[in-house]
């Protein structure tokens, strides 16, 4: 229950039209990673062109050799890392925050083809126009890769991270340290820090009465299964929400929260994320209750929110002390729990985990499951789907994004009475196979971005009692039907952007991952 959450499309699936670009070769995908170092080639050697362009550019007849292998290097280079870096998306656990760097990635790509091309014809003509068009599209393309290379940078370091340092250093300099300690009837304005855009907390007597040490000291074997408990509860929403970007993988603005060690490391802000016995000046708590619209909210606006339920998760366990059991005590723990879970799931999480399937108890002590279909090994989607019928008013959470789903799929989805959270984006959904989720009355969430549902899906959808949050980006729906919508449930939540156009696609709409 503590793995990282790893996404990945099946190369098996078929790629649905209106879909995310096409998936590169199988045998590339474990190659991807390696973007993130051939990505500088491109850079170097476009520096270097420009350098021979300057300073020694041949004006006589015949080819400039130098600049003719620096040229042809620095397009195979970009290709490589073009390919490369559509691997790593898909493994990489991107959601739609990377799809305008990939869109200026491959406008450097379409760029720098162009600028290839007419320097080989101002090698053979020689004329002065052509060799305008040539230095303007060189300079076009530079500023796509300058661009495609910060919005690259923002998607490790966080937005801002070139800035950042400056606006540290301009608050120490505006802010020196007084001369003397104020006095008792003074009282200064706080420093500027992320504080200030958060709203006051409402007091809490167990914070006050909580003693430091008593907070900080290893769980006794009589407080280790509720010590366990909120560690587990508080772990289970770091990997729902935050491993993608702060896990083994990414270390986003130099974060980890998947290790003890690293979770009480300060990042690039030289802020410790938790702060044992203190949830409220946690760096983590602050972050994740910033206003959505905030450069530094977490997770950021491109993804979903994390829910008020796992921050209280999160703020119940740093009160108690931001304890982290070994091994020995989350096994003891586990121990003395009764009534989690049953001999017949436990069974059926088995036997649907053995097709690739990631299958878990949603929460401790709960008997509810989550599953997640999205990384069924290839050719094992037909079994998983069998496994998954065995489950009933257990199911609480289903994720099925891009897959290639058959009609008696979603005739099933009636049978998941208690269901409250769907996701179906990237799938072959259409109107006619959406008609049965009326019948989900405990739906609470629900994903149709990039689907081909129109707006005759939105009926049985509108009379979903407990529907709370809809994804309808990159669909067919139309906005009337969607204003409309909005004017029968004003407490839904409806997350449609018009989708950015992909160069090379010719598709209506083009998606983004979630």
């Amino acid at each position: 229950t503590l793995s990282l959450r790893h996404k990945s499309q099946p190369a098996t699936h078929k790629q649905l039209p209106n879909s995310t670009p096409a998936m590169p070769p199988d045998f590339l995908l474990p190659f991807g990673p390696f973007h993130v170092v051939v990505q500088h080639l491109p850079i170097g050697l476009l520096f270097g062109v420009w350098v021979l362009e300057c300073f020694a550019r041949k004006t006589g007849k015949g080819i400039n050799a130098p600049l003719a292998w620096l040229h042809t290097a620095l397009l195979l280079a970009t290709a490589a890392t073009i390919a490369l870096g559509i691997a790593y998306q898909s493994q990489g656990g991107y959601g739609s925050e990377i799809d305008k760097h990939r869109q200026w990635g491959l406008l450097f790509g379409a760029g720098l083809l162009a600028s290839h091309l007419l320097f080989w014809l101002d090698t053979i003509v020689r004329h002065g126009l052509t060799r305008v068009f040539y230095i303007l599209t060189l300079t076009l393309t530079t500023v796509a890769l300058v661009v495609s290379g910060h919005l690259g940078g923002e998607l490790i370091h966080g937005k801002g991270f070139l800035l950042k340092p400056f606006e540290k250093a301009a608050e120490q300099t505006v802010q020196p340290a007084p001369e003397k300690p104020p006095s008792p009837r003074e009282n200064p304005a706080p420093a500027k820090s992320i504080d200030t855009v958060l709203p006051a907390p409402p007091k809490n007597t167990l914070e006050i009465q909580a003693p430091a040490e008593k907070a900080r000291r290893p769980a006794s074997q009589a407080d280790a299964p509720d010590t366990v408990a909120l560690f587990h509860a508080a772990r289970t929403v770091f990997e729902r929400n935050c491993f993608a970007c702060h896990g083994s993988t990414r270390k986003k603005g130099g974060y980890r929260l998947d290790t003890r060690q690293a979770l009480f490391t300060p990042g690039k802000s030289d802020i410790a994320p938790i702060l044992a016995g203190n949830p409220n000046q946690s760096h983590i708590i602050q972050r994740m209750t910033l206003p959505r619209e905030h450069d530094e909210a977490m997770p950021p606006i491109e993804k979903d929110p994390v829910p008020a339920s796992d921050i209280e998760a999160v703020r119940a366990w740093i009160l108690a002390g931001a304890y982290w059991p070994t091994d020995v005590e989350i096994r003891a723990a586990a121990d003395s729990f009764k009534d989690h879970g049953n001999a017949a799931t436990d069974q059926l999480l088995a036997a649907i985990s053995a097709t690739g399937v990631k299958a878990e108890y949603n929460a401790w002590g709960d008997d509810s499951v989550r599953i997640d279909l999205a990384v069924v090994h290839p050719g094992q989607l037909n079994s998983a789907l069998e496994a998954l019928r065995q489950f009933g008013p257990e199911l609480v959470w289903l994720d099925t994004s891009n897959l290639e789903l058959p009609d008696s799929f979603f005739e099933d989805l009636a049978g998941y009475a208690s269901l409250q959270r769907l996701h179906l984006d990237g799938t072959n959904v259409t109107d006619d196979r959406l008609r049965h989720i009326g019948l989900l009355k405990q739906l609470q969430y629900l994903n149709l971005h990039n689907t081909r549902i129109t707006d005759q899906s939105l009926r049985p959808i509108q009379y979903l009692p407990a529907l709370r949050k809809l994804y309808l980006g990159a669909t067919d729906v139309s906005e009337q039907a969607i204003d409309a919508l909005r004017q029968a449930r004003p407490g839904l939540q409806i997350v449609h952007r018009p989708p950015a156009p992909i160069l090379g696609s010719t598709g209506p709409a083009q998606p983004g991952r979630r």
